[in-house]
């Protein structure tokens, strides 16, 4: 039993065999939540809800959206499906990172099963600044780092799609025109993402440029849902633990 004012930290988890039917029937977004209960005079519940799955099946889902709008020719409607589809991978990507520092904070025993105690205090007392930090990819490298786990090599895969997936969202949210008669900062990006997927289908046979017109096409989505997952998950593999997407797989399946 806990002493007066002694606060804990507990995980909640869903229980798909339960309200199985209902994520079929609605596509409930389920996930896993932190919770701290402090006991005293009141019992106080502080609960984290986590984004990170919530942002990877949007992305899903715009894609989604643009493979029909595709079918039904609205050329307007696929461009900006696509575009949410890129921007929310990337959130997701984010997000899943910094949930992953909370829970060292909130729920180290989760930790525990897979690091000595040290390991779990380095990380649990960098997250804080490292939450700070801007950058998302490195990030996770601190995070193998701190966790004495091989960081990714940038240049091959898949850190590489992951910062071109950066470069592109970071293009995207800080979008500055360019001419398509003189276009630079635009050009380095077409760079990184020539030959990575098929371009939008209703722009073939147009000078348009690839960057900000072509590369809005449900392959750059499907690519952008592949980056991210294939990172997160191998991110999960180096430090030995299942992978947020793996402990979500029903959920995703239920939007994919």
């Amino acid at each position: 039993m806990a002493d007066e004012g002694e606060c804990i930290s507990i995980k909640l988890e869903y229980h798909y065999d339960i309200i199985n039917d209902m994520v079929k029937n609605n596509k409930v977004i389920m996930g896993s939540s932190s919770i701290k209960v402090t006991f005293g005079g009141s019992v106080t519940f502080g609960m984290i809800i986590q984004l990170g799955i919530r942002y990877f099946v949007s992305a899903i889902h715009f894609k989604n959206l643009a493979i029909e709008s595709e079918k039904s020719k609205e050329h307007e409607k696929y461009e900006l499906y696509c575009i949410n589809s890129v921007i929310m991978s990337y959130l997701a990507l984010e997000a899943f990172i910094n949930e992953f520092f909370m829970d060292a904070v909130l729920i180290k025993e989760e930790l525990g099963k897979h690091f000595d105690k040290d390991t779990i205090e380095l990380i649990a007392s960098h997250s804080v600044t490292l939450l700070r930090s801007e950058n998302t990819i490195e990030k996770y490298q601190y995070v193998l780092l701190l966790a004495r786990k091989k960081a990714f090599v940038p240049g091959t895969l898949p850190y590489q799609a992951v910062d071109d997936l950066e470069s592109l969202r970071n293009a995207l949210i800080h979008f500055k025109p360019e001419l398509d008669t003189d276009q630079k900062q635009h050009t380095k990006l077409e760079a990184r993402l020539s030959g990575k997927f098929a371009f939008n289908p209703f722009l073939d046979g147009t000078g348009n440029p690839i960057f900000p017109s072509k590369c809005f096409s449900v392959g750059c989505a499907e690519w952008a849902i592949k980056s991210v997952s294939d990172f997160v998950n191998a991110f999960y593999d180096k430090l030995g633990i299942i992978s947020v997407l793996e402990y979500h797989k029903d959920t995703i399946k239920n939007w994919t």
